[in-house]
């Protein structure tokens, strides 16, 4: 087929015309189905997309074989358009048809695992990943895709294991122990953490990414000093990499040391515009994170920022102007959207986020969305909508272990139950909360919670526990610089 035929007949395709190109052209092939196939899906047409990408998963099976990985893939992809149509009964005949091949494979067994995510089978998917590991991954790349998985999942014990297992096979593959270390500071394992990330920078002195995964080993478990140092020379090393300056930033804010913050966050903008193309994502987040600088710097008594804020929301919306929809975008946009006072835009935004969210297989950004439309819910008076949010929010995160936005979650959860005396629920969340800062390093910004859950458990009657968060909290006023 020549350029001037197949071009006729990708474009035939994405406006679902048909499946063959003209006469003499015989019938598309699978790679060709599809593009077509991503093309509508890429535009929002699940319907038509789903239907190209079934025909490309047929012309698959019969050029490829139904248990090639290329097969497999288009299976899955299709499975993910059929859930966001909400064709369940469709999604469980393709998990079916993974089930049923023999004899079982990595590559198949993580195909269903995935099927089974979307879903939501967590436990069943977990085994299914399980005995694909089981099954001995072919090379580094089987164990590098069952990592990401069970990353993506919050299962960092998992992902550090599979990565540990792909480094004994590639023992001078730097990146592999970057992204082991980044699962172990994750497990709150700080110690292996940093031994981890010194043997990536002994592999690789110029790798920044093993300073970073260094750097955050350290902050979290509170040496700042030494991180800020680390961040300094991942910076040095990765100039014109706006997520350089942002590490370093966040570093600056854990510190209080706001303008400085404040000038990186305006730095790693302005490293994301000078790529090319932008880097939209990372150019988003120094957004938010330096309206967050403004917003603290306000809410402690310091410089108005009103208008810095408005002009930060305003380049946040021009940016999601030219991108795609996407969950973890739009929930930046939304709590922008809330710290420049615009609480019906920022509802808008998380709603969008959760319209998405919830035609995918549950993730952390699921628990994000739901935690913060619960908040815009409460300060709306809409109290009943606020703990039906929250509720489900709790579920959400609970099912991602390690997830920072879980604390958040619930102390908010549990400020919404003290506020309709539903005591009960409230000290079911701080004694989660308490238990997740039970095996976190002591930190002064914890000091306002401490004190808050001590005020409310002394309330309640439980005079002792009142008496140990306030030693605790009396430990980091102490310990504060």
């Amino acid at each position: 087929m020549n350029r001037a035929a197949r071009a006729w007949v990708l474009g035939l395709l994405a406006a679902g015309l048909g499946c063959a190109g003209p006469r003499g052209t015989g019938p598309a092939t699978w790679g060709e189905l599809e593009s077509a196939a991503r093309q509508r899906l890429d535009a929002g047409d699940l319907r038509r997309g789903s239907e190209l990408m079934g025909a490309a998963v047929r012309r698959s099976e019969a050029e490829l074989g139904p248990a090639h990985p290329r097969t497999l893939l288009l299976l899955g992809e299709e499975a993910a358009a059929r859930r966001g149509l909400g064709q369940t009964a469709e999604v469980e005949k393709i998990l079916a048809r993974l089930q049923a091949l023999q004899p079982a494979t990595f590559e198949s067994r993580v195909a269903a695992g995935e099927v089974l995510l979307l879903l939501d089978r967590r436990a069943e998917a977990r085994a299914g990943f399980r005995e694909a590991g089981a099954l001995q991954p072919q090379g580094v790349e089987g164990y590098e895709r069952l990592a990401g998985i069970y990353r993506r999942l919050g299962l960092h014990d998992e992902a550090a294991e599979c990565l540990e297992k792909a480094g004994s096979s590639a023992p001078a593959d730097y990146s592999l122990l970057v992204k082991r270390a980044a699962s172990l500071t994750m497990l709150r394992r700080y110690d292996e953490a940093k031994a981890v990330a010194k043997q990536a920078q002994a592999l690789c002195p110029a790798c920044a990414e093993a300073y970073v995964q260094l750097g955050y080993a350290e902050l979290d478990s509170g040496d700042d000093e030494a991180a800020f140092r680390t961040f300094q020379k991942a910076q040095e090393l990765a100039p014109e990499d706006p997520r350089s300056y942002h590490h370093l930033a966040y570093s600056h804010a854990a510190r209080g040391r706001n303008d400085e913050a404040a000038a990186l966050y305006q730095r790693a903008m302005e490293a994301a515009e000078r790529r090319s193309p932008p880097d939209y994502p990372h150019l988003l987040q120094a957004i938010t994170h330096l309206a967050a600088v403004y917003a603290a710097e306000q809410r402690a008594g310091g410089r108005r920022r009103e208008a810095e804020l408005a002009e930060l929301y305003a380049r946040c919306r021009a940016v999601l102007e030219k991108i795609p929809d996407d969950p973890r975008f739009l929930n930046l946009a939304g709590m922008l959207a809330l710290t420049a006072g615009r609480g019906a835009e920022a509802e808008a935004y998380h709603r969008r986020a959760l319209a998405l969210l919830e035609k995918r297989p549950p993730t952390a950004e699921l628990e994000e969305a739901l935690a913060n439309l619960a908040l815009l819910a409460e300060q709306g008076g809409r109290h009943d909508e606020a703990r039906t949010l929250y509720e489900r929010a709790l579920a959400a995160g609970r099912a991602f272990p390690g997830n920072h936005q879980y604390l958040q979650t619930l102390t908010g959860a549990a400020r919404l139950y003290r506020s309709q005396r539903r005591f009960a629920q409230a000290e079911r969340c701080f004694r989660e909360a308490e238990a997740i800062l039970g095996q976190t390093p002591a930190a002064p910004q914890y000091r306002q919670l401490l004190d808050e859950m001590a005020g409310f458990y002394r309330d309640w009657g439980r005079p002792a526990a009142a008496r140990r968060l306030e030693r605790r909290s009396a430990g980091l006023a102490r310990a504060a610089p």
